[in-house]
């Protein structure tokens, strides 16, 4: 059943694209901290158009933790609209940005405005060679292998992230995350492993009327990202909050066949689980709890899958990638939607600049 869909390809398929991203990197490691070393940059704006913005929103924290500097995420149509809020008054920015075809026009409208005042300053993550957006870069890099061809950006999106987190890695010194990044593309095969059968399984379990993502710092831009993977995958409603601030309002959409799904941290250790319990035992929710390892507290959870790999915060999220995403691909076939397709949107998108 699964087999038939390019997507379902591409999702369980990653482990070849996540090695060229890293290598792609890294083998670029003395031509980055040159340029990083001109630059002196004293604030950092990772930039994208909606799934490639919200890797730049964790990829953004992380680079932050580690620098010490100003390091933000940014839409590419709000640097447009509102280039003075993001841009610090004398500052000297870098800009990374993160885009899978090369070719959405504010993508390269945004790239073109920053360059008027700060050329020579920017770096393209992308899986595609010779776009239009990588002739107005100093700095491309590209893994080809991370492409697909489906319109939901699910390898792809994955090997933007693993370059973004190598690119930090390298910028940072923090060589630790560099060991284990190297080490995530033999890891994916077990991740998958384990994730598959617990969220075919779940998703089958009941139907789902809508879904929940919870993940808070650095895996917050991972849910994000998840819930457009829902939103585009299945039509299925889905919501995305911290832990903690799902306990305000947004729970009162919860009932019987709300899916949560709760990415679990390092940093969330006694906060998180409770969260995930309440839901559970109180509200009735159909309950999945995405952890490092067996060692974590999950709250009392029938539904478990762990990564098998207990990184920091700052890369955990890209093993909870292919968890999220198998979870859109299920809900689109319990659904009875095309996965590889999506209503209303195209792989790029053309507007006319006024």
């Amino acid at each position: 059943m699964a087999e038939k869909y390019t997507c379902y390809e591409e999702i369980t398929h990653q482990a070849e694209a996540w090695q060229q991203a890293f290598e792609r990197v890294t083998e670029r490691t003395d031509e980055i901290r040159d340029f990083w070393r001109e630059a002196q940059p004293d604030q950092v704006l990772f930039t994208g158009c909606t799934s490639p913005y919200y890797a730049g929103v964790s990829a953004a924290i992380g680079l932050e933790q580690q620098l010490g500097i100003s390091v933000r995420a940014v839409p590419c149509n709000e640097f447009i609209q509102f280039p003075d809020a993001y841009l610090t008054r004398k500052a000297n920015p870098v800009m990374i940005v993160l885009s899978r075809s090369g070719l959405t026009t504010e993508a390269l409208w945004m790239v073109e405005e920053f360059n008027k005042k700060h050329p020579g300053r920017t770096i393209l993550l992308s899986p595609r060679e010779n776009s239009p957006l990588s002739r107005l870069t100093r700095l491309n890099i590209h893994f080809p292998k991370g492409d697909d061809a489906a319109l939901p950006q699910t390898r792809s999106l994955s090997s933007m992230y693993m370059a973004a987190l190598t690119l930090n890695a390298i910028i940072s010194g923090f060589d630790a995350d560099l060991d284990d990044l190297r080490a995530a593309p033999e890891a994916f095969t077990s991740i998958l492993q384990n994730a598959e059968p617990v969220v075919r399984e779940v998703i089958e379990s009941r139907q789902i009327s809508r879904v929940f993502f919870l993940g808070a710092g650095p895996l917050y831009g991972i849910v994000r990202e998840a819930t457009l993977k829902v939103m585009e995958m299945s039509f299925v409603p889905t919501f995305c909050y911290p832990f903690l601030e799902s306990r305000h309002g947004p729970r009162s959409l919860m009932d019987a066949n709300t899916l949560v799904l709760g990415l679990y941290s390092q940093a969330g250790r006694g906060l998180e689980a409770p969260v995930m319990e309440e839901y559970s035992q109180k509200l009735g929710v159909v309950s999945l709890a995405a952890v490092p390892d067996n060692s974590w507290e999950t709250g009392a959870l029938n539904n478990v899958v762990s990564t098998g790999v207990s990184w920091d915060d700052r890369i955990q999220g890209l093993a909870y990638l292919p968890i999220v995403q198998l979870a859109a691909y299920y809900l689109a076939i319990q659904q009875g939607v095309n996965p590889d397709l999506s209503r209303n949107t195209t792989s790029f998108i053309e507007i006319v600049r006024p």
